[in-house]
């Protein structure tokens, strides 16, 4: 389905280009949420 919806031939170009800001997008939420729950100097140890 994505491949022909992003028209790239192979499915793996697909998942190289678009999974690499997937995982930094879910990189940065969990470093978000770990500064709202722990104390800021927990962070820094």
């Amino acid at each position: 389905m994505q491949k022909g919806l992003i028209r790239h031939a192979n499915i793996s170009t697909t998942m190289n280009t678009y999974g690499r800001a997937t995982i930094k997008a879910k990189q940065q939420a969990n470093s978000e949420l770990a500064q709202m729950i722990l104390p800021r100097n927990a962070l820094c140890t």
